[in-house]
């Protein structure tokens, strides 16, 4: 490569604080690097949870999700389609709102006070169907239920006649790192005991959590300090 575009390129990633300069030197920024290291959790991620989401895809034979936060989003990062002839999938990086979705109302519900608030106060609280949660003080008794249970549902609230369960995915400090859902139409789901299948999904997420260091036993929510 021609020595001016070398130029280029680096004086373009500096100019986007990509590149530190020093005494006409060069490093990686902690910006670049952050992304680096966050692919690489997304590809870990990917691999823990791909032994229970099979497990899981066995159990409740519904397509399985993982996905992570991404703003005010959940971004899908793998899937497991369900043997039903009639199955709900969708494309990998799709996003889903996180009021109006399982798996984002249950890493919702359990990020830091702080952070939790503030995506709380910039969530537009979108209507999609006449289920979606309308507003603040609804989300605050939902996550308040998630809480309590220890996973969280989604009845129609972004589809109409698509059911979701989900719970988090949690890191060494009880953060959660992503989430771990089904997703199933509501003329099937709608026949089952669907705190059963939340309890079930539950197990699974815990699964993977213990991957990542998190140890339940020490949980200050009840719900996972009584799962297996």
């Amino acid at each position: 490569m021609p020595k001016n575009s070398v130029f280029r390129i680096v004086r373009t990633l500096a100019a986007n604080s990509f590149l530190l300069e020093h005494d006409k030197i060069y490093r990686f920024s902690p910006k670049i690097l952050s992304l680096g290291y966050a692919g690489i959790q997304r590809t870990n991620l990917i691999e823990a949870s791909l032994k229970e989401m099979y497990a899981l895809r066995d159990e409740v034979n519904e397509t399985i999700f993982v996905g992570t936060l991404a703003q005010s989003q959940v971004v899908i990062l793998e899937q497991l389609p369900s043997f039903q002839h009639v199955k709900f999938t969708i494309e990998i990086g799709h996003r889903v709102p996180i009021h109006a979705s399982a798996p984002g109302k249950a890493i919702l519900a359990f990020l830091p006070q702080g952070e939790q608030r503030d995506l709380l106060d910039h969530i537009a609280f979108t209507r999609f169907t006449d289920r979606t949660i309308p507003g603040m003080k609804t989300m605050l008794q939902e996550i308040e239920s998630i809480h309590e249970k220890g996973y969280a549902l989604d009845l129609g609230e972004e589809v109409t006649e698509l059911f979701c369960v989900a719970s988090a995915i949690f890191d060494y400090r009880e953060y959660p790192i992503a989430s771990l859902w089904l997703s199933g139409p509501e003329f099937r789901l709608s026949k089952i005991d669907l705190d059963q299948v939340g309890r079930v999904v539950r197990e699974h997420a815990l699964r993977v959590s213990r991957q990542f260091g998190y140890d339940p036993s020490l949980s200050k929510y009840a719900a996972f300090k009584v799962a297996r």
